[in-house]
């Protein structure tokens, strides 16, 4: 009687320590899920700020490219009419010149 009591006590002893450390792990592994999906979140994050900052870049790399062009351009036009003006070429001919080269009169 006194052994089975104790071998009861010892089995529930057992069980109950089973059950400790079945929870603990649990628990581990909750942890480590929820540490790899905060570093995949972060990951996300990061690359969508590298994107972001991509994009602004190239934005603001047009940006620079369609303002230089537009320098040239008026480099050009204004380099264009001196050569008209310095040979004499009336005004008139030079709005026709200017319309049909696509300068704005």
């Amino acid at each position: 009687m006194e052994i089975a009591r104790l071998r009861s006590l010892q089995e529930k002893a057992s069980d109950e320590a089973a059950e400790r450390d079945a929870l603990r792990a649990k628990r581990a592994q909750e942890e480590a899920e929820r540490q790899f999906r905060r570093k995949e979140l972060e990951a996300a994050r990061k690359l969508a700020a590298e994107k972001e900052e991509m994009n602004r870049e190239r934005l603001t790399q047009a940006e620079n490219k369609k303002r230089l062009l537009a320098m040239e351009v008026s480099r050009e036009r204004a380099e264009f009419e001196r050569i008209l003006r310095k040979a004499g070429i009336p005004e008139k001919y030079l709005l026709q010149v200017e319309r049909k080269c696509g300068f704005k009169a």
